[in-house]
Order: C-alpha cells, then sequence, then structure tokens
C-alpha cells in the first residue's frame, strides 16, 4: 500500500480537514452550530466567522432522497 493512501497515516497529514471518530450513522442529521459546536464562542465571534444563530448543518443520510425532499419541504412549509 502506498504510504500516501495509507488510512491511519493520510488523516494525519490534513490540514484543514479534521480527522473524526466517527461521522454518525447512516440517517440524516442536522443541528444548529451556534448551539452545538461552536456554542463557547461569543455571538460576535460566531458571527465574525459566519456562524450565525440561523445557520444549520444537514448532513443527508441514506433516506430515499423524495422522503428527505418532502421532509424538508414540510418544515419550510
Amino acid at each position: 500500500m502506498k504510504d500516501s493512501c495509507n488510512p491511519e497515516k493520510f488523516p494525519k497529514r490534513l490540514q484543514l480537514i479534521i480527522p473524526a471518530i466517527s461521522l454518525g450513522g447512516v440517517e440524516s442529521i442536522i443541528c444548529s452550530p451556534s448551539r452545538t459546536s461552536h456554542a463557547e464562542m461569543s455571538r460576535e465571534d460566531r458571527e465574525r466567522v459566519g456562524i450565525t444563530d440561523g445557520l444549520l448543518r444537514f448532513s443527508t443520510g441514506i433516506e430515499d432522497v423524495d422522503d428527505l425532499m418532502t421532509d424538508l419541504e414540510q418544515a419550510l412549509g
């Protein structure tokens, strides 16, 4: 195996991307970074880096795309 593809060494060489222990399950998830991952920052600091109180982070899972769209549309409606 080439060293550049080694799953133990490659993530450690990343400079911007943060290696994670888990990306969750296979279901779609949504969260508010201002209330979760960045809750310890002041509102001013969060907004300065683009994390507003209205920002939502959405990670799609393996559900049917039509089911996801229906759920998103009903929530926005």
